[in-house]
């Protein structure tokens, strides 16, 4: 059995070679480069690929993966939202995902961006590097028993999130499309509407789809609670850019903690120093004081890399072995 492994990132090389080494009867080829439709001979006699943040994966190149004998996808993620699951589906490949790999990695990236900016460190910081001292009202902060928190989406993430935020001792809010009752004793669950308008700091758990699209819109902003504090470190496509910075223009949002940005790919994780990005919006985010941005490494823990890679791998070879696997988001 052949695995290739593509997007490898620093520390997931040691994880693989670790679980190499305990299976020692699979070869695994690695790579760090992205799969692209040039590189594709890569794939050539493997039984299941490995990847992660693979940009998009269209039909285009889905097809190529089929026609060289590739029917198995690990993605070492929770997100899928890069694939075209259409031609996933008539292709009859099995997509994998990572659904719960690291949920706290997540949640404690959510917490110290919360109080990154509830206390005004972003504005403290600043403030020293130009020798200013003073304590004065702009950097006056609210503790967390004081604060509302509300998230949106009350899944793995959502619920690690609520346990930290709750140990902090800030109220607990939440919003999914259905309430679950064993979780009130996390959340008192509300309408969206009501999140918004009462949340002094929202953070958000939920996937890309095209509901969620650009749901943190001007209209979703204008609901908003004056002040608040908006952190996402879901998928880039939940927040309209420019309707957040049109927030933070008027000061009806007082900082935003961003993870994930919508037109990220090809940016992320790679050294751009010196480097014109060709976006303003993202040029926009990297420089603003009140914009907390970190590029897509909310995840980058050592726990999350190991799980991310045994997860993936282990189902794949499950797959292949039984053609069954509870990971396979698209049968």
């Amino acid at each position: 059995m052949k695995i290739v492994t593509f997007n490898v990132r620093e520390g997931e090389d040691r994880e693989l070679e670790q679980w190499s080494k305990e299976h020692n009867d699979i070869d695994i080829d690695v790579y760090n480069d992205t799969l692209t439709l040039d590189n594709i001979d890569r794939v050539n006699g493997a039984d299941a690929i490995s990847l992660a943040a693979p940009g998009n994966m269209g039909a285009d190149i889905l097809g190529e993966l089929h026609d060289r004998g590739v029917n198995v996808i690990a993605q070492r993620s929770v997100g899928f939202d890069m694939y075209d699951m259409d031609a996933v589906n008539d292709l009859g490949m099995a997509l994998i995902t990572v659904p719960t790999y690291s949920p706290n990695a997540i949640a404690e990236y959510v917490v110290a961006t919360a109080l990154y900016l509830s206390r005004n460190l972003n504005t403290i910081y600043k403030n020293v590097q130009n020798q200013d001292f003073r304590w004065n009202i702009p950097i006056l902060s609210k503790e967390m028993p004081e604060l509302t928190v509300g998230i949106v989406g009350t899944g793995h993430i959502g619920q690690a999130a609520a346990k930290l935020f709750k140990g902090l001792g800030a109220r607990v809010i939440g919003y999914n499309h259905r309430v679950h009752d064993e979780l009130k004793h996390l959340f008192e669950f509300v309408s969206l509407d009501e999140l918004y308008a009462q949340s002094d700091i929202i953070t958000f758990h939920i996937p890309a789809t095209d509901d969620t699209y650009h749901m943190v819109d001007d209209d979703a902003i204008a609901k908003m609670k004056d002040g608040v504090i908006l952190i996402n470190a879901a998928r880039g496509a939940i927040v309209d850019t420019e309707a957040l910075i049109r927030g933070l223009d008027s000061h009806k949002i007082k900082a935003a903690g961003i993870d994930v940005y919508e037109n990220e790919d090809g940016i992320v994780n790679r050294d751009n120093s010196g480097e014109d990005l060709n976006d303003p919006i993202y040029d926009e985010l990297i420089k603003r004081d009140d914009i907390a941005y970190t590029p897509h490494l909310a995840f980058y823990t050592e726990t999350a890399l190991h799980n991310m890679i045994y997860s993936a791998l282990d189902e794949a070879v499950k797959y292949l072995e039984t053609g069954e696997s509870d990971a396979v988001v698209n049968k």
